[in-house]
């Protein structure tokens, strides 16, 4: 486990990784903060209630992959999650990779801050271009979202913030049904009262 491994501090609740990680993440626990308008998702790195977390990539890659979710009562599916005045911070990010398998779980997410929570990805400086955060939204599922950040219900009246130094490389498109009568909107990126900050375009 992370703690025998050395991954995890318990001092501080700092994650340290030093090869590769992939994330492959199946529809379950439900997160059902009531704090944004998600409701309830799924997310395999998330923080709230005031708890921050630092991860130390050491440059290495990061894959999430939701390999679940095409049952039709699926949660919302999210990459990163930070929310409720909490801190989701990583350092020396390698690649950043969030993709999907299925179409169900609408709305697909590469990265949320809701509540007044911060997400925080330092993959600037040398080589960018070996540090991108990639997020790749099933062309079938319905309103999917690179990076959103929202301040509904925020307790501390913090607003919400996605920062990202580095490169960003975003897959969201528009979903067409019933022949074309309906439209499905996606978003690269989407901030409702907050911000989102991305350095490396």
């Amino acid at each position: 486990d992370y703690v025998t491994a050395g991954v995890i501090d318990q001092g501080n609740g700092s994650y340290n990784f030093k090869e590769n990680v992939t994330i492959n993440s199946e529809v379950g626990a439900l997160v059902q903060p009531n704090y944004t308008t998600y409701n309830r998702f799924v997310a395999p790195i998330y923080t709230a209630v005031g708890k921050d977390i630092t991860i130390n990539m050491n440059n290495n890659t990061l894959n999430i992959n939701h390999i679940a979710g095409n049952e039709y009562n699926a949660s919302k599916l999210v990459g990163l999650a930070a929310g409720q005045g909490s801190s989701l911070e990583i350092n020396n990010a390698g690649n950043i990779n969030v993709t999907f398998a299925n179409e169900k779980g609408n709305i697909h997410t590469g990265a949320l801050a809701y509540g007044g929570g911060k997400l925080i990805i330092h993959n600037g400086g040398e080589n960018q271009d070996q540090k991108i955060f990639s997020f790749n939204g099933l062309d079938k599922a319905h309103g999917k979202r690179g990076l959103y950040a929202e301040t509904q219900k925020s307790d501390s009246g913090e607003e919400s913030k996605i920062v990202i130094d580095g490169l960003v490389n975003i897959v969201a498109k528009d979903t067409s049904a019933y022949g074309g009568a309906t439209v499905y909107e996606s978003y690269a990126v989407q901030a409702d009262s907050a911000q989102i900050d991305i350095g490396g375009g």
